[in-house]
């Protein structure tokens, strides 16, 4: 039976599309490897989330705390794109809640390179017997967005109940999601000033 450890490979995908944006993160490069759990909370520690990848329950509220001594954004790629996302400064928290089921890339706009995925509802990988994982049907997983906003062109195509997901083609498209957030993430760097997040430009910081 096939093998395949999809979310552990689309967190790798979204990393390797920022390594080169790495050294101009302010100072923070996240750790290779991946974890992954179930539950609502994803601590922020050592430039990385973890876990990387979290399952959640449908309706779940993820919360995000930061036990790193850096400050940080949680910006969803294609979902809650804001720029400069949600901004936690170390010992804070920030929540989101997700209504729908899918596969919810994001990562720190703050420091490229850090990113994780949140996987709501029941669209986790199947084990097998011999210990391997498979997608699971098409017909468990009901439309899943892969970001909202993209949810047309990400959602994994369909063609009958017995048909596995082509998580292929989905690792694929959060990779080129990651990359672009990557690239423009780059150009407009973050700085904390007296606790407010600003950008930094030419000629100076300026608050948001």
């Amino acid at each position: 039976m096939r093998r395949s450890i999809v979310f552990a490979v689309a967190f790798v995908a979204l990393s390797l599309g920022s390594l080169s944006f790495a050294a101009a993160g302010g100072g923070c490069m996240p750790p290779s490897g991946t974890t992954e759990g179930k539950g609502v909370e994803v601590k922020v520690a050592n430039c990385s989330f973890i876990p990387t990848i979290i399952h959640a329950p449908v309706g779940a509220k993820v919360t995000w705390f930061n036990g790193d001594y850096l400050p940080h954004a949680i910006n969803g790629l294609g979902w809650n794109a804001s720029v400069p996302g949600m901004p936690t400064n170390p010992g804070t928290n920030v929540s989101q809640t997700f209504a729908q089921p899918g596969i919810y890339p994001y990562m720190c706009y703050v420091h490229p390179g850090m990113a994780g995925i949140v996987v709501v509802g029941d669209v986790a990988l199947n084990p097998n017997a011999d210990g391997g994982l498979t997608t699971p049907p098409v017909a468990n997983v009901p439309a899943a967005p892969i970001a909202a906003a993209a949810s047309k062109a990400l959602t994994p195509s369909v063609a009958t109940a017995a048909t596995a997901v082509e998580m292929p083609i989905v690792i694929a498209l959060i990779l080129a999601a990651g990359a672009a957030g990557y690239v423009f993430a780059s150009l407009r760097r973050y700085r904390w000033l007296d606790g407010a997040l600003g950008i930094r430009r030419r000629h100076g910081v300026h608050a948001r």
